[in-house]
C-alpha cells in the first residue's frame, strides 16, 4: 500500500498482424528491443516517452508497472499498443539550417601538435535558427548520418531567433584556434567527416530526416574546403536553400570559417563603396549598375558579379560559350567567373533560337566549380536538354540581385 517509485518501458514488434508488415520479414519482439525510464517517484498518469524511443511507421507496445517503498515491483501491465506517426516537423524543416561543414581543416601547427591535437580535431559543423521570432527547441535533434551527435544531452537545447550552435569534434582543440565564448553544443570525437566527402543528416528523434546532404571534395562542390583550410558555407540560409545542391555552398571568405557567427558576405553596395570615390557615386552616369563605364561589354554589376574591374576594359572576362561532351552527345555550356559568398547575387543561364525571345533554362548542370588565385571561382554550367537539331541556338548569363 505504499507507492514508491514507477517504470515505464516501450518495446517493437513485427510480425504478420502489425501494420506495414511485408511477407518474410523476420519478426520482432518485444523483448528484443525497448526503452526503459529511469525509476520515476512522482506518480504520474502520463509520461512521454523520448522522441528517440520511437520510429515512424513502426509498431510498439508501452507498459508500466509500480515499485513499493522497499523496492517490491508489480507485474508489467498489459500494453498499449500503437504504430508511431511522423512527427511534425515543420518550425525545424522552414527554419533550422546546417550553414556551416569544416570537414578538412588546415593542418595543426606545431604548437597545435605539441598541445596533443592533430588536424582533424579542429573540425565543425554549425547549425542556424533562420527564424526572426520563433526559439527552436532542440532538445530532440541529432546528427544521425556523418557525425553521431544528440542536442539534448548538450549546452545548448534551444536555439534563439538567428541564433547558432556549433557541434565540434574537440572542443579543447576548437577553444585554442578560436577562442572561448562561441556557442559550442558538444563534441562529437571520436567520429570525424570524411576529407573525401560523406552522406549528413540532421534528424529528429529516431531519424526522420530534417536535412540532409552529401557533400563532396569533388567538382561540383567547391574545391577550395577540401584542405585549402576553407570551410563549406551555405549561400544565403535565410532563403532555405536545398542542402543538396552543389551551387547553395560556397567556400568561406576566410581560412578557418566563421563558426557561431554570419559568414561575411560580399555586397555590391560595399565593392561600389571601394572601387568608387564620393564624388563618382554621386554620378549616376559613373557607378549606376547599367553603366559600362570602361566598354568592354560588362555593365558596373556584371563587373562586380565577374569579378572584373569596372575601370579597366578586360573582355576576357566575360562568358564562354563552350561544347562539353557527355558520352556520345555534346552539349553547349557557358563558363564564367562568379563572386563566392555574393548573398546578394543569383546567377541563371537563359537561351534562345533568334537573340530576341529568351527563356529561362531549368535543366541545366554544374559541370566543375574551379577556386581561382585571387579567390573568385569558374563555373562551367551546361544545358541538360542540349544535342538539338538547330541551326540557331544561344545561352547568355544573366545576374540579377536578390
Amino acid at each position: 500500500g505504499t507507492f514508491g517509485s514507477m517504470e515505464w518501458r516501450l518495446g517493437e514488434i513485427l510480425n504478420p498482424d502489425s501494420p506495414n508488415y511485408t511477407e518474410g520479414d523476420r519478426y520482432v519482439y518485444e523483448l528484443e528491443t525497448f526503452y526503459q525510464s529511469p525509476r520515476l517517484e512522482t506518480f504520474e498518469r502520463d509520461f512521454a516517452f523520448p522522441a528517440t524511443a520511437a520510429r515512424p511507421s513502426r509498431t510498439y507496445r508501452a507498459r508500466v508497472r509500480h515499485l513499493d517503498s522497499s523496492g517490491r515491483a508489480s507485474n508489467w501491465s498489459d500494453p498499449v499498443e500503437f504504430t508511431a506517426a511522423t512527427p511534425l516537423l515543420e518550425p525545424w524543416i522552414e527554419n533550422l539550417m546546417v550553414t556551416e561543414v569544416h570537414y578538412n581543416p588546415v593542418r595543426a601547427s606545431a604548437s597545435e601538435i605539441a598541445a596533443g591535437f592533430v588536424t582533424s580535431d579542429f573540425e565543425f559543423i554549425e547549425v542556424y535558427n533562420r527564424s526572426s521570432s520563433e526559439t527552436l527547441d532542440l532538445s530532440d535533434i541529432r546528427f544521425t548520418k556523418g557525425i553521431d551527435f544528440d542536442f539534448r544531452d548538450s549546452s545548448v537545447t534551444s536555439l534563439d531567433p538567428r541564433g547558432f550552435a556549433i557541434v565540434v569534434r574537440n572542443a579543447e582543440a576548437f577553444g585554442l584556434r578560436y577562442g572561448e565564448g562561441l556557442p559550442v553544443a558538444g563534441s562529437y570525437g571520436p567520429d570525424n567527416l570524411s576529407n573525401g566527402g560523406e552522406n549528413v543528416k540532421l534528424s529528429f528523434g529516431a531519424g526522420s530526416a530534417i536535412r540532409e546532404f552529401q557533400y563532396s571534395d569533388e567538382a561540383p562542390w567547391p574545391s577550395a574546403a577540401d584542405g585549402s583550410g576553407f570551410s563549406l558555407v551555405l549561400v544565403a540560409p535565410d532563403s532555405s536553400p536545398d542542402h543538396a545542391d552543389p551551387a547553395s555552398w560556397t567556400t568561406s571568405v576566410s581560412v578557418g570559417g566563421s563558426p557561431g557567427s554570419a559568414e561575411q558576405v560580399a555586397t555590391f553596395a560595399g565593392w561600389k563603396n571601394d572601387i568608387f570615390t564620393r564624388d563618382e557615386l554621386a554620378d549616376p552616369e559613373i557607378s549606376g549598375d547599367a553603366v559600362d563605364l570602361d566598354s568592354d561589354g560588362m555593365s558596373t554589376l556584371l563587373e562586380y558579379a565577374l569579378v572584373s574591374d569596372p575601370k579597366v576594359s578586360d573582355p576576357s572576362n566575360l562568358p564562354d560559350l563552350i561544347m562539353v561532351p557527355d558520352g556520345s552527345a555534346v552539349h553547349p555550356a557557358l563558363r564564367y567567373r562568379r563572386r563566392p559568398g555574393s548573398g546578394d547575387l543569383v546567377y541563371s543561364i537563359e537561351s534562345s533560337r533568334d537573340l530576341i525571345n529568351w527563356v529561362p533554362e531549368e535543366n541545366t548542370v554544374l559541370v566543375d566549380s574551379i577556386t581561382n588565385d585571387d579567390g573568385s571561382v569558374t563555373d562551367t554550367v551546361r544545358v541538360e536538354n542540349a544535342t538539338r537539331a538547330l541551326d540557331r541556338f544561344f545561352l547568355r548569363l544573366r545576374v540579377e540581385m536578390r
